[in-house]
């Protein structure tokens, strides 16, 4: 029977790649820039071409300066009505226009202003409002299962080699557990630094080893195509085949069932 490892209260990401120059490492939502409060996920329902109403989600991606990134997702948000077609994700650099932000695709255009983000088409027909949703994971916070092996619960980090605690009780990366496992799950949960003007894997970048050989990756990939090198991803072995990563600063969470 496969164990059960719980890692409550996460592992606190350092961001591992960041250089002098990249000046802007937020780790603390409340200490961050204007750009964090435009940046998230947008989505509504919009009229098509076609004249049929459809889900379109939208992911706003602070890029540093007042520049942001938009992709936009047909069907809805990732994992909410965007299945991972990635052929049809729209991405798009935002320009900067009298009170808000353009988003300027090939069929229409959408303007972020006061919250949210309305679409029109080229011929300046509204097709629909997007509204701002912060999701979280299903399992979030979850109470370990009778027998769970809890490794890490914002108490102690004797579970571990090398094992380190922050100021808050987080777990710093750079740790490997004491014990060993075969089959098992882990239940992770884990908070990416926030780095606007850093890019792939020079944002917030780090990773949970299974025995030491398969790396689930932990970079800040919001916005970004699901990569094998890219958060849910498993390094030089899998992509992830629909890119659930939320925005950075937010508690997300890892559930890896793994058969030795």
């Amino acid at each position: 029977m496969a164990r059960f490892l719980s890692i409550i209260t996460a592992l606190t990401v350092a961001a591992l790649t960041a250089t002098p120059t990249d000046a802007q490492v937020y780790t603390d939502p409340n200490k961050v820039d204007a750009d964090y409060a435009i940046q998230g996920e947008y989505v509504g329902d919009v009229e098509g071409l076609d004249g049929d109403t459809a889900k379109f989600g939208v992911q706003i991606v602070a890029q540093g300066d007042g520049e942001f990134l938009g992709v936009g997702y047909p069907g809805g948000l990732p994992g909410q009505g965007f299945v991972g077609d990635k052929e049809k994700i729209i991405r798009v650099k935002a320009q900067k226009v009298d009170g808000g932000l353009k988003f300027q695709g090939e069929d229409g255009y959408g303007i972020y202003k006061d919250g949210a983000v309305t679409i029109y088409d080229n011929d300046g027909q509204l097709g629909g409002v997007l509204k701002k949703v912060e999701r979280k994971s299903k399992t979030l916070g979850m109470k370990p299962p009778k027998g769970a092996v809890v490794l890490f619960d914002g108490t102690t980090a004797d579970n571990f080699k090398n094992g380190k605690m922050t100021d808050d009780n987080l777990l710093m990366q750079g740790v490997t557990s004491k014990q060993l496992f075969q089959d098992h799950r882990v239940h992770v949960e884990f908070r990416l630094p926030y780095m606007p003007k850093a890019r792939g894997q020079g944002r917030g970048n780090s990773g949970i080893y299974v025995q030491g050989r398969y790396e689930v990756q932990m970079l800040d990939s919001f916005g970004l195509v699901g990569a094998m090198n890219e958060c849910g991803g498993i390094y030089s072995v899998t992509d992830c085949p629909v890119n659930l990563c939320l925005p950075p600063l937010t508690w997300q969470t890892y559930d890896i069932y793994y058969t030795a």
